[in-house]
């Protein structure tokens, strides 16, 4: 475990009364000072021992506002029962799900969404989908991979509250990364960390690039109307060269296809 996971299971630990104290030291799984223990095999028990806890406690992630910034960050959050607790009430314990890589993946889901052309009436273009804790939005291949642009995405909650182009916000998290010093991590890390998560966003948008391009194709493909011997009306081909205009997709996709 790293130093911010022990941090985290030591204050869940010193939540909990005497009897899960005497149970995880039974288990050598804390020092009798309520210390963590440093092997590494007591360390992969112990941190089985929370999963395990806060799953039984039906943990639930949020998106959680740092402050005036408008960054934000995502938390676990789970109550320990009253039974089981310091206090013998109820506690609400939160902490950074960003220490555990699968809790952000169970947080942040990013798919494609095709189109479809279901002449007169029906045409609905292609998207990709962001969900970040249950709030989504769709953006088009065109803002995200042309104009390198959040677009409706920077308006779910964990994102940026203002619209904001991928290369201003890693421009912005690459100057305050070079000065988190711990004189300045009080300052800076939450909005370190929350652009952290916008990086965490955009690896999954652009691990579905080639599948939204997919998508983006078949709708062109789909726009296509064929006359009674088998070729494309007029009528559809302008309409499929002007949607691929509009959306900055014919010099994209012209050179896709020469070096494929």
């Amino acid at each position: 475990m790293n130093q911010q996971q022990r941090a985290i299971i030591s204050e869940y630990i010193n939540l909990h009364d005497n009897k899960v104290i005497k149970h995880l030291r039974s288990l050598g799984l804390l020092n009798n000072n309520r210390t963590l223990p440093r092997s590494d095999g007591a360390q992969i028990n112990l941190e089985r021992w929370f999963l395990n806890a806060i799953d039984s406690e039906n943990y639930t992630l949020q998106v959680t506002d740092a402050g005036p910034w408008a960054f934000f960050s995502i938390e676990a959050t789970m109550e320990i029962r009253g039974s089981d607790s310091v206090s013998g009430n109820p506690i609400i314990f939160s902490f950074d799900a960003a220490a555990w890589p699968f809790l952000m993946e169970e947080a942040v889901f990013v798919s494609v969404e095709n189109g479809l052309v279901n002449r007169p009436n029906v045409f609905i273009e292609p998207s990709l989908n962001v969900d970040i804790c249950g709030e989504s939005l769709n953006e088009s291949y065109k803002n995200l991979f042309i104009d390198e642009h959040l677009g409706a995405i920077a308006d779910i909650p964990g994102m940026t509250n203002s619209p904001m182009s991928k290369k201003t916000a890693m421009e912005f998290y690459n100057k305050q990364r070079g000065a988190l010093t711990e004189s300045l991590q009080g300052r800076f890390s939450k909005i370190a960390h929350a652009t952290a998560l916008q990086e965490f966003v955009w690896k999954r948008i652009d691990a579905q690039k080639d599948e939204l391009l997919k998508a983006v194709l078949q709708y062109a493909a789909d726009l296509v109307s064929f006359d009674e011997d088998g070729n494309a009306t007029p009528e559809s081909s302008a309409e499929v060269t002007q949607w691929l205009d509009k959306n900055d997709l014919t010099e994209s996709l012209q050179r896709i296809i020469a070096c494929e």
